[in-house]
């Protein structure tokens, strides 16, 4: 029991006396290495997004509607990307091709303006965004983007650092810049379409007043009721007229079928005139005179009934007159109010699609010139928050940690050597 005891005793002492060299010596070679890498400095310039990156997706349920042209221009011109877009955007091959460019204008050795490369600037390039509020709808970044760069040299990276931030601010304002005139031309289109169409109404309003004047034509729909209305008032007036003819004729033509149109006189001779009134009947027949005279009544109403008659003719003949010109004015007129109507009804419509359209250009226009407004001022999305200085301490490699893991992965390896080969041994 003692000497087994002895034996795990001596076991654990060369494992600790193993582990602390070989953790020793790797630490004293990791250190070594790490004495051959260049040191590492890390330049950071700070962007703020101006305005905010307010984008529909990142709010959901709120709608703007500006009334004035110029807001609602803004609107249109300003679309800011989120932040996220943003950071894929400074991380584009335009700007590395510019970082690129200014790297090799900066280094002093040929050989290593050779060995630039793109892959690895964009290895020492770093975007660090903040999130302010997560949740399963939306991420809210804060308004805030910082550009890091790390090389050998800390003036070389705050340079590099600086370029990037003017680089992005630059390929910002190109955005914007090309969103405001798209904007522009799209506006201007617009505009230009709308002002043709108003060409167009006003061209067909004239050739309406041209062709038909709404005045004059009303004016003569006008006339020509009033001439009919004259007509139908003379027809009346004519119907009850001949019926009075009528009724009249009538009455004078039974008056002169019941007049006999001869009176027959009976007179005796003078000499027998006396015996006449004594002596009726001993007059001899043959002696009485008789004659035949014209009934002046009969004359009178055979008159009567001749020129009433030939009144009732001339209102007949009168009467066929206005029924005839009714019967062409009638249809003029009924003519004459549909094409009016149609006339007047295509007018209205062009003269409101007129005003609509006026109205629309004097919006247009008011938008175009707010829109050239904005453009004439150019205003960054981005602005520098924070010029990258040449920092002070480097940021790597951290040699300590290096030489630390260096040992405590040793010392790992020759425990498990040890126990790995004690293992082996006893199984023999």
């Amino acid at each position: 029991m003692s000497d087994n005891k002895t034996t795990l005793e001596q076991r654990l002492a060369r494992l600790v006396w193993r582990m602390a060299v070989f953790g020793l010596l790797a630490g004293v070679v990791a250190g070594g290495l790490s004495l051959t890498m260049s040191n590492r400095y890390r330049a950071t310039s700070v962007l703020l997004l101006a305005p905010l990156p307010i984008t529909p997706s990142d709010t959901p349920g709120r709608a703007f509607a500006p009334s004035s042209p110029a807001a609602q221009v803004g609107q249109l011109l300003v679309r800011p990307l989120s932040v996220p877009d943003y950071k894929l955007m400074f991380t584009s091959d335009e700007i590395l091709r510019g970082l690129r460019d200014k790297l090799i204008s900066l280094l002093t050795d040929p050989r290593q303006k050779k060995t630039v490369s793109t892959n690895a600037i964009r290895a020492a390039m770093e975007v660090t965004t903040r999130i302010l509020k997560q949740s399963s709808i939306e991420v809210e970044y804060q308004p805030v983007i910082e550009l890091n760069y790390v090389s050998s040299s800390p003036e070389l990276a705050a340079a590099m650092a600086n370029e990037w931030a003017r680089l992005a601010i630059e390929m910002a304002g190109k955005l914007a810049s090309k969103g405001r005139e798209g904007m522009i031309d799209f506006l201007q289109d617009s505009l230009d379409s709308k002002l043709a169409e108003l060409e167009a109404v006003d061209s067909e309003i004239e050739r309406l007043d041209s062709e038909m004047p709404v005045d004059i034509w009303t004016t003569r729909v006008q006339d020509l009721s009033g001439q009919i209305s004259k007509f139908q008032i003379e027809l009346a007036k004519l119907n009850a007229d001949i019926a009075d003819a009528q009724g009249q004729l009538d009455k004078l033509s039974k008056q002169r079928e019941a007049t006999p149109p001869v009176n027959t006189l009976r007179k005796a001779p003078p000499d027998a005139a006396y015996w006449m009134l004594e002596d009726r009947e001993k007059l001899d027949s043959s002696k009485v005179l008789i004659t035949e005279e014209t009934n002046p009544v009969y004359t009178q109403v055979a008159t009567s009934e001749t020129l009433v008659q030939s009144e009732l003719q001339g209102m007949l003949e009168r009467k066929t007159a206005v029924e005839q010109q009714l019967a062409v004015l009638e249809p003029q007129l009924a003519d004459l109010q549909k094409k009016l109507a149609a006339t007047v009804h295509r007018r209205t419509a062009a003269q409101r699609k007129a005003d609509a359209l006026t109205q629309q250009q004097q919006q247009l226009s008011l938008s175009v010139g707010a829109a050239k407004i904005a453009d004439a001022q150019k205003t960054p999305e981005i602005k520098l928050m924070s010029e990258a200085n040449a920092p002070d301490r480097k940021s790597g490699p951290q040699r300590s940690l290096i030489v630390a893991g260096a040992a405590l992965l040793a010392m790992a390896a020759v425990a498990a050597h040890f126990f790995v080969l004690g293992a082996i041994r006893m199984e023999r």
